[in-house]
């Protein structure tokens, strides 16, 4: 009888630590593989979060793999637990991604792929992807209604490049890059209270950081034949029409990477005055120094009206101004030497 308890006994247990194992083990899900041919149009609008960095520890994934891009850039694939790690998923992704406009800022991105629910928690309710600090985070399955992942990493890869990109003494990613921001006249719009750098709240729609990005989105659509997904979550004047489409792949191909500096050399006869038209500046740091006799100077006027009195040395930030005049005098007479410098931080 004792034999026959023991037995019955072994058997609940083995029956207990099979219903066990059946129902811990988790069925994984296959990762979305994305391609450059994209035809679909999604019946909703794009929606954007910020990462959400304290919440990734909830998050278990699977260690970085290297995969390269057909032009020898190295990408990092990491892949949520819940999904099986899928070596031709993510070669796909890195294809996408090397299909893209890019230099060399695509070398070395991670790229992490959530399910819609992990990347609501990381990146914000109903968001569909988001970007911080060199690191992509986009849903690996494709959810109805929402946009296609090809064109949301588009979005995301705008910021990527932004974040490697110069536009002194502002941060590109937030006011976008020099060439781009110029045309866009961020900074004048900044000033009037129209443009809101790096608001990724109320003013989501008026943060050029996020026009930018999505201009480059555009740019990509263009350039790959996809089907137009609309314009629907910045302000219509980011909207980038042929010429700024061109600055957009400027920015890319041949970025802003070191001030611009003007001389001229001169004589002026005793409490003379020189003139010097500038024309298509830049918003930024701007700064003229010149060196001569005692009592030469130089001084900054806009439409005949001093901005910046005599000096050796003036300096100032330019924000929208097409054009300004350097004025260089002599009260003893004698040679001169002007050096002009627009974007430089150091002055």
């Amino acid at each position: 009888m004792a034999g026959a308890v023991r037995i019955a006994v072994a058997l609940v247990l083995l029956a207990l630590f099979a219903g066990g194992a059946s129902a811990g083990s988790v069925r994984r899900l296959e990762p979305y593989s994305p391609s450059a041919v994209n035809l679909v149009v999604p019946a909703g609008a794009f929606r954007e979060g910020h990462v959400r960095w304290s919440r990734l520890k909830h998050v278990l994934d699977s260690p970085p793999v290297p995969y390269r891009t057909a032009d020898g850039m190295t990408i990092y694939i990491s892949f949520s637990d819940s999904y099986t790690p899928d070596p031709a998923a993510a070669q796909h992704y890195v294809d996408l991604l090397g299909s893209y406009t890019h230099k060399g800022e695509l070398n070395g991105l991670r790229l992490f792929v959530y399910t819609p629910e992990e990347i609501g928690a990381v990146c914000g309710a109903s968001a569909v992807a988001c970007y911080g600090n060199d690191r992509m985070f986009v849903s690996g399955t494709p959810v109805a209604g929402d946009p296609p992942v090809e064109q949301v990493l588009a979005h995301e890869y705008g910021h990527h490049i932004a974040s490697h990109r110069l536009n002194p003494p502002w941060p590109a990613v937030d006011w976008g890059p020099k060439h781009w921001a110029n045309r866009m006249d961020v900074c004048r719009y900044t000033a009037a209270g129209q443009m809101f750098p790096g608001d990724e709240g109320a003013h989501y729609a008026q943060n050029p950081g996020e026009g930018w990005a999505e201009g480059y989105r555009k740019l990509i659509q263009v350039k790959l034949g996809w089907a137009d997904i609309g314009w629907s979550i910045v302000d219509p004047y980011f909207d980038p029409e042929p010429g700024e489409l061109q600055l957009i792949d400027l920015d890319v191909t041949h970025p802003w990477q070191h001030a611009t500096t003007f001389v001229a050399n001169g004589k002026l006869r005793r409490g003379g005055v020189r003139r010097y038209k500038r024309r298509a500046l830049y918003d930024g740091p701007l700064t003229a120094r010149v060196t001569g006799p005692r009592g030469t100077t130089v001084s900054l006027s806009v439409g005949g009206k001093v901005v910046r009195a005599p000096a050796r040395r003036v300096s100032g930030v330019n924000c929208g101004l097409s054009s300004l005049t350097v004025v260089v005098r002599s009260k003893l007479g004698g040679r001169f030497h002007l050096v002009e410098t627009q974007d430089d931080e150091n002055g």
